[in-house]
């Protein structure tokens, strides 16, 4: 084996502990140049959830926002329609909305919505202020109680008409793991949908809660995620289960470099990912939801959206400075990253 051949091997095993998922490839010149030009056309955009407490204790506006992520380099946005007060678009007229349209427009900036929900009114109102942003994609999570099995079962038409409604806008819908289903329940609803414009959304930490690994539930999702969420998480033993808590990206327990690389590699002559989202959760916590001891038809418990809260003993101005510092942090780690694959692309190229 080449010393590069072995640097790369060493790379992307880095936090793995032996749990590969997808298998390594041999790294050969057509598949360096298969990744040379996947992080040449990478699309980054910036999640709102990154500038969460800008946003809810700090007043940052959707315009301010819009400014970061283009000082910052990024191709556009994603934010959730309930993001604070002056983050939110709940709180704006249809005018107010396309003047924010307007000024991405004029940044050459794209906006991606979220909703933390199915709920019916919630996604209608999505589905409009994406129409109004121009967005091309609404990501959602299920939040839902009970068996398994009935959780699958009365989603399944609840998703069907959001993709018929959806579809006529040429919308597309991102369904995210986010901590209580697993990777194969999400995969199973998605076919049982059996609708185009219905894929995955994959997040680098939330399929911990779950009982599952990073890369081995990225090996059950793959065929069918188009979005992702990069972040750092800090794993955490509950009992039966695992929790997590957000952190730095670098400061974290998860195997970004494998990560990276199995995602940009997906698809054959295209790349399958259309936009990784850069989304630093730093403080939000989220507890183990699925155990090693479940039946096979577990129990979900019921559960609210998800928040991280202020930690009151830090001056606010501090804490809304350090969030855009490690905000700035989580760039310089991605493309630092990018740049070390990249160099090793073009050493065996």
């Amino acid at each position: 084996m080449s010393q590069v051949k072995k640097y790369f091997a060493e790379v992307l095993s880095h936090k793995t502990d032996g749990a590969m998922g997808i298998k390594l490839p041999l790294f050969t010149k057509e598949v360096a140049k298969k990744l040379k030009d996947r992080i040449l056309n990478i699309k980054l955009y910036l999640h709102s959830y990154t500038l969460y407490k800008n946003f809810l204790y700090g007043k940052l506006t959707i315009k301010e926002f819009l400014d970061f992520a283009y000082t910052h380099g990024f191709e556009g946005i994603a934010i959730n329609i309930r993001t604070g007060k002056e983050g939110s678009f709940n709180f704006k007229t249809d005018d107010e909305i396309k003047e924010i349209a307007k000024y991405a427009e004029f940044l050459n900036l794209r906006i991606n919505i979220d909703i933390s929900s199915t709920n019916k009114e919630e996604f209608k109102k999505a589905l409009h202020v994406a129409n109004l942003v121009n967005a091309k994609a609404i990501r959602f999570y299920i939040r839902k109680s009970g068996l398994v099995s009935k959780i699958i079962r009365e989603i399944v038409p609840v998703l069907k008409e959001m993709a018929k409604l959806a579809k006529k806008s040429n919308i597309e819908l991102l369904m995210e793991q986010h901590e209580d289903l697993k990777s194969y329940e999400l995969v199973e609803i998605v076919k049982k949908v059996n609708a185009q414009n219905l894929n995955l959304m994959f997040d680098y930490g939330n399929m911990i809660n779950a009982y599952e690994k990073p890369l081995e539930a990225l090996q059950i999702m793959a065929p069918l995620v188009k979005h992702v969420h990069i972040k750092g998480v800090k794993i955490l033993k509950e009992g039966k289960g695992f929790g997590h808590i957000g952190v730095r990206e670098g400061d974290d327990d998860l195997p970004h470099a494998k990560l990276m690389f199995d995602l940009l590699m997906l698809g054959d002559k295209e790349p399958q990912i259309e936009i990784f989202y850069l989304e630093e959760v730093n403080d939000y916590y989220a507890p183990a939801y699925r155990f090693k001891d479940e039946g096979n038809d577990a129990f979900i418990s019921k559960r609210t959206v998800s928040i991280t809260k202020r930690d009151e003993n830090v001056c606010l101005e501090d804490m809304l400075r350090d969030e855009r510092r490690d905000a700035f942090s989580q760039v310089v780690f991605i493309q630092s990253l990018l740049s070390e694959l990249k160099t090793l692309a073009n050493v065996t190229i």
